[in-house]
């Protein structure tokens, strides 16, 4: 008995315009923050976390519960993390100071803490537009 053949064609694809990664990519850019907290105002200089740098922070921030097995994020060790990378200048910059230290974290109050701690992004979410991913058959 003879096997029956099949075949198909399929359309051709549009020529796409070239793909620029470039978009996609962090510049070196910092933004200026204005903190206001009771009759103080200063600025803040910070830097946006790469996707990546900022996956890693959140990884090395998370345990699981020796008795559920669920996952933990030590926030308090992710906020520390997480600003020390992304100020990059700071009016107590002085002296030589040049980045956020730990030292630095344990001496401030809670009203310059609370200011500090949003301008830290989300562990969990990201800034991101909708992305459409198809499954491209060969």
């Amino acid at each position: 008995m003879a096997r029956k053949q099949t075949a198909s064609v399929r359309k051709p694809v549009p020529a796409a315009q070239p793909f620029d990664v470039s978009k996609y990519q962090i510049k070196d850019q910092t933004t200026e923050m204005e903190i206001n907290i009771n009759d103080d105002t200063f600025v803040v200089t910070t830097r946006q976390l790469p996707w990546f740098e900022k996956s890693d922070i959140t990884t090395k921030c998370m345990s699981f519960d020796s008795n559920t097995g669920e996952p933990e994020l030590n926030s308090g060790l992710y906020l520390r993390e997480v600003l020390k990378r992304i100020i990059v200048d700071a009016p107590w910059f002085v002296n030589g100071v040049s980045s956020i230290t730990d030292e630095f974290l344990d001496s401030i109050d809670g009203t310059l803490g609370s200011a500090l701690e949003q301008l830290v992004p989300n562990a969990f979410t990201n800034e991101m537009t909708e992305i459409e991913v198809i499954k491209k058959e060969s």
